[in-house]
């Protein structure tokens, strides 16, 4: 159930989780740079 998902990610801590996709974002930013 995909609500079992979303129950434990209400308790992480919001800043580390934002943290967490803007390096993934980033990480993926930089990828597709490198292949231009």
């Amino acid at each position: 159930d995909p609500a079992d998902f979303f129950v434990p990610a209400k308790e992480l801590n919001i800043q580390h989780y934002l943290n967490f996709v803007n390096k993934a974002t980033l990480e993926l930013v930089l990828d597709e740079l490198a292949t231009l």
